[in-house]
C-alpha cells in the first residue's frame, strides 16, 4: 500500500524513499552519521600543532646535523695537526694557522727537570698543546688537546 505526502517523498512499508527534489527526507529519530563543522575544525587545528611542532624538530635537526659535522671537521684537523707535531715537531715552540672555517694553535713545550716545579721528577719529551675554534651562528667553539710524548 503506498501513500504519498507532498514534498516529504513516498514511504513504502516504513522505508523513505527519495522525494521529487532528489534529498532524503529527513526524519526524526534517525541518527545521521558524519562530523559536525565543530568536530572538523577541532580535529584541522589539532593536526595544525601536531604539524607545527614535527617542523621545529626537523629545524632543530638539521641544526643538531651541521653542528655534529663542524665537531667532526675540527676532530678530523686535530688528528692531523697533533700526527704532523709528534713527527715534526713544532718550529719555535708555536705555530698557529686558518683552514676553512677554523683557527688554530698549536704549541710545543720541552720537559725537562728545570721547567718542573721542586720535588716532581720530570721524564724526559714534550707536551703538545692544540686549540682549534670555530664560529656556530653567535657561539665560539673551541676544541683543546693535550699530548705529551716521553723520549727515551
Amino acid at each position: 500500500m503506498r501513500t504519498k505526502n507532498r514534498g516529504q517523498g513516498s514511504e513504502v512499508r516504513g522505508q523513505l524513499r527519495p522525494n521529487n527534489t532528489g534529498h532524503r527526507p529527513l526524519a526524526t529519530g534517525h541518527r545521521q552519521f558524519g562530523f559536525t563543522l565543530l568536530e572538523v575544525i577541532v580535529s584541522m587545528a589539532i593536526i595544525a600543532t601536531a604539524l607545527v611542532a614535527l617542523l621545529s624538530l626537523q629545524g632543530r635537526s638539521i641544526g643538531m646535523m651541521e653542528s655534529a659535522g663542524k665537531m667532526e671537521g675540527a676532530r678530523l684537523l686535530s688528528e692531523r695537526l697533533m700526527g704532523e707535531g709528534e713527527l715534526k715537531g713544532v718550529p719555535n715552540g708555536e705555530k698557529k694557522g686558518t683552514e676553512g672555517p677554523y683557527n688554530w694553535r698549536i704549541s710545543e713545550i720541552k720537559i725537562t727537570p728545570e721547567v718542573m716545579p721542586e720535588g716532581v721528577k720530570a721524564l724526559p719529551g714534550r707536551q703538545l698543546s692544540l686549540e682549534v675554534s670555530w664560529e656556530e651562528g653567535k657561539r665560539k667553539e673551541r676544541l683543546n688537546l693535550a699530548e705529551y710524548i716521553y723520549e727515551r
